[in-house]
């Protein structure tokens, strides 16, 4: 709802906004590994490193499973992969302690960004399937990669 809503601003003051949908890399193998219960904690240790690094203006929350969702107001696809850029070097900053076990994790990113007035205007559904299908390009070419698209 707060999503439709700042995507229709962005419309119509001719606003730019951007999409990023991120995954972890591998999380079916923590699970395996760990147990569902230090999956469950990643998750919730990944959604306190998202807070910790999106705008106050933006809106992050888990879209299923282990993907997340970002939608960045006032923000081009360049903003998105500084974005992205910044939470790679803080996940290669830091471990997850997972009882005792320390492990690194890592994440893949769909971005997709539009600006209104300039060429084919998608949907706010549109924009996350665009992101959504960048980031299985960025799963499928080896992840750990930002992949993006422009409207």
């Amino acid at each position: 709802l707060e999503g439709e809503r700042l995507y229709e601003q962005s419309i119509r003051y001719h606003h730019p906004i951007c999409v990023m949908v991120l995954d972890i890399d591998r999380f079916k193998d923590i699970n395996d590994q760990f147990g569902h219960a230090a999956g469950d904690q990643v998750l919730v240790q990944v959604a306190d490193l998202l807070r910790s690094t999106v705008r106050k203006v933006d809106i992050a929350a888990r879209f299923g499973g282990d993907e997340f969702i970002v939608l960045l107001p006032e923000s081009t696809s360049e903003i998105g992969v500084v974005l992205a850029e910044r939470l790679q070097e803080c996940l290669d900053a830091n471990h997850f302690d997972l009882g005792g076990a320390s492990i690194q994790i890592s994440f893949s990113f769909g971005i997709a960004s539009c600006h209104p007035g300039e060429g084919h205007m998608p949907s706010l559904d549109e924009l996350v399937r665009e992101a959504d299908l960048k980031l299985y390009e960025a799963k499928h070419e080896g992840r750990n990669q930002i992949r993006q698209i422009a409207f």
